[in-house]
């Protein structure tokens, strides 16, 4: 296992190794942020289609738009923490998927 060297970073070098971080593992963190959104689609697509079928009812847009928030605002900070985790493992020098990180997070 290699030894991770903590010290504190000028704001340059974090920047810098975050999206390293990012850019090496790209698929990861798109697949972790991709289920939040996965939500969120599907909740608009769901209010599109009420708005459609009754448009005189303002009512529903504000129904729809609640029930649109509520999946996506409780998956979102699921995926940051996932996210978190994900990255830590990567840090340290451990494989990290999409699955492990959610694992991780809700272990």
């Amino acid at each position: 296992m290699p030894v991770t060297e903590i010290r504190p970073l000028s704001l340059g070098e974090l920047l810098d190794r975050t999206f390293n971080y990012y850019r090496s593992h790209f698929r990861v963190f798109v697949g972790i942020m991709a289920i939040p959104h996965v939500f969120a689609l599907g909740s608009m697509v769901l209010l599109i289609q009420v708005l459609r079928e009754a448009p005189k009812y303002q009512s529903h847009l504000l129904a729809g738009l609640f029930v649109m928030t509520i999946p996506y605002g409780l998956a979102y900070p699921v995926a940051l923490g996932a996210t978190t985790f994900a990255l830590s493992r990567l840090y340290l020098g451990q494989d990290a998927t999409v699955r492990s990180a959610y694992r991780s997070f809700w272990s």
